[in-house]
């Protein structure tokens, strides 16, 4: 996790808090395809970013060299491996994620999560029953959940039909890279169509969001002109997080440039913006319809669909 100069929200002004929020870049796990993996990846994060914002953390807990920690902790998938504490504890992954566990469990009790992270008792569930299988070295069970457990026992199966294979064959990084193909190809994929692999949102659910962006962020006004664009014949100059260009054959077929700002990633929600989409038919006028919608004096639509 590394801190981001750039907002993606905009550029600071006064009264604006969004615009002085800058991004924590997570790139951990960009590749977990299991649902317990990606579920803990995010759901755990936003409990422990949740404790941050309210200086809730026990500072006990703090690593002493977090870089040291995650490559002895990610090497070692016997789970033995320990790191220092700022205090001078020393702590293996699970007694530092159980003690995180506990502490998180301590502020739900006092609603310390209610309004901020959506189904947090799941997610605190889920996460305390994953450190439990641990405990018990339950890794059958845990393989249906988590990808590196799931990949883990793929290459020790094939080791074991394959004995002359070694942890630096070929062969043996060739599963490895198998595993989240996401082509006809990859093993996690064989390992979900099998029913081996635990399934924590329905299928239905994922198709849903597979063509429909989220309805109460940015993300569906930016969605929703990219398929207005395309169904007008409009060219699509450049797309970013909180600004789009789009270039407009005018009169005489000269092309213009519009650039509409979507710096508030929580505004233009659907309830915002599809009234806007409803009244204009003409590509131009939605443009200066949404953006006096982002100054907050949206015009009525008998003025937006004026020529």
């Amino acid at each position: 996790m590394n801190s981001r100069d750039e907002s993606l929200c905009g550029f600071p002004r006064a009264g604006e808090p969004w615009a002085t929020a800058a991004r924590l870049h997570v790139i951990f796990f960009d590749s977990a395809l299991a649902h317990g993996s990606a579920l803990l990846r995010v759901g755990v994060m936003q409990l422990i970013l949740t404790l941050l914002e309210l200086g809730l953390v026990n500072a006990r807990l703090i690593l002493d060299d977090p870089l040291v920690a995650l490559q002895d902790y990610s090497r070692d998938p016997t789970l033995k491996a320990s790191a220092r504490l700022i205090g001078g504890e020393r702590f293996t992954a699970l007694e530092l994620q159980r003690a995180f566990l506990e502490e998180v469990k301590r502020h739900a009790a006092q609603g310390v999560f209610e309004g901020v992270v959506p189904r947090a008792d799941e997610i605190i569930a889920l996460w305390e029953d994953t450190l439990v299988k641990f405990e018990k070295g339950d890794l059958m069970a845990l393989a249906r959940r988590l990808d590196w457990v799931m990949k883990l026992m793929a290459i020790e199966r094939a080791m074991e039909q394959s004995p002359e294979l070694e942890w630096d064959s070929p062969e043996v990084k060739v599963i490895d890279h198998l595993y989240s193909s996401l082509d006809s190809d990859g093993l996690y994929r064989a390992y979900e169509e099998s029913g081996f692999a635990e399934q924590l949102v329905a299928a239905e659910r994922i198709e849903h969001f597979a063509t429909n962006p989220p309805e109460d962020t940015r993300a569906w006004t930016r969605a929703m002109l990219l398929r207005r664009a395309s169904s007008e014949g409009v060219e699509v100059d450049s797309v970013d997080w909180d600004r789009m260009t789009f270039r407009i054959r005018g009169r005489y077929a000269w092309p213009s440039y519009r650039t509409i700002d979507l710096e508030d990633p929580l505004a233009f929600t659907q309830a915002e913006a599809q009234p806007v989409f409803e009244a204009c038919t003409d590509f131009s006028d939605l443009l200066d319809g949404l953006r006096e919608l982002s100054s907050g004096q949206a015009a009525s639509p008998q003025v937006l669909t004026a020529s």
